[in-house]
């Protein structure tokens, strides 16, 4: 995702940030907006993991199978294991699958397929069901329920085209559902 360019910049994902002049207080800021700093983005990450985090309470409503938790529930009642959770969600969840899936796959795709903002639904469409699938541990349920999400964070990629709102939002949708497991 990051890798140096001519003249002192830094490429991160298609973005170019100067890393020579970004010293100053305001050229930093600059790159900070650049990096998906903006107050509009962060507002967003929350926004996208209320809205994640309602789809998947939503779908209790349907006549689903109910989402499987595996190994995550050695976590009830147990502050230790919440912990350790917490952790891996953030790290490999959180910002792992979003580096994969939305900065990695569907970037990649999306080139693949010519790149313009037809190629770019398709890749998020495309990236969501392997995400999905990434999932199988949870059921068809919450295969279904996680795939939607990944849906719904491709296409914000898309548009947005920064992660770091996608990766706050996972992590708060992940945070939420280990704190509802750990609350039994």
């Amino acid at each position: 995702v990051f890798r140096k360019v001519p003249g002192g910049s830094r490429l991160i994902g298609d973005r170019t940030i100067p890393t020579a002049t970004a010293e100053k207080p305001a050229e930093r800021r600059v790159v900070l907006r650049e990096l998906g700093a903006e107050a509009t983005h962060w507002r967003l990450s929350y926004s996208y993991a209320a809205a994640g985090t309602g789809f998947v309470i939503g779908t209790r409503g349907f006549d689903w199978p109910p989402t499987r938790f595996g190994p995550i529930h050695a976590i009830v009642g147990d502050v230790p294991k919440l912990l350790g959770f917490l952790a891996l969600a953030w790290t490999t969840a959180a910002f792992g699958e979003e580096l994969l899936f939305r900065g990695f796959l569907l970037g990649r795709i999306r080139a693949l397929l010519g790149g313009g903002s037809a190629a770019g639904v398709v890749a998020a469409v495309v990236q969501a069901i392997p995400f999905g699938l990434l999932h199988a541990y949870q059921g068809a349920t919450g295969m279904l329920v996680t795939g939607f999400v990944g849906l719904a964070f491709g296409l914000a990629y898309v548009r947005l085209r920064v992660l770091w709102p996608l990766v706050i939002a996972h992590g708060t949708i992940d945070t939420i559902g280990l704190i509802a497991v750990y609350a039994g």
